[in-house]
C-alpha cells in the first residue's frame, strides 16, 4: 500500500477530524508546519506524525476504564 508523503489541507482536516479553522490555528501557532507547492499548501505526513506524538496522553482512572469497557460514559463529571 502506498503511503502519501503530503496531504492537502482538506485531507489533513479529514485525517485529524478537525475543521479548517482549527487546522489553521495549529498551523498559525507553529504546531503543524505547511509546505507550499506553487499555490497549494501541503502538510507532510512525517510532520503530522511528529505532532501527534507530542500530544499529551491522558491517563484513565481505574473506575473510568470499567465504564469504558462496559460502554458507559458519564455526560458530565
Amino acid at each position: 500500500m502506498d503511503q502519501k508523503l503530503f496531504y492537502t489541507i482538506s485531507e489533513t482536516c479529514r485525517l485529524l477530524s478537525v475543521g479548517r479553522t482549527k487546522l489553521y490555528e495549529l498551523i498559525g501557532r507553529g504546531e503543524i508546519p505547511i509546505r507550499k507547492l506553487g499555490k497549494k499548501s501541503l502538510v507532510s505526513a512525517a510532520d503530522l506524525k511528529r505532532w501527534a506524538e507530542r500530544l499529551p496522553a491522558i491517563e484513565v482512572k481505574t473506575a473510568d476504564r470499567a465504564d469504558v469497557k462496559a460502554g458507559r460514559r458519564e455526560a458530565t463529571r
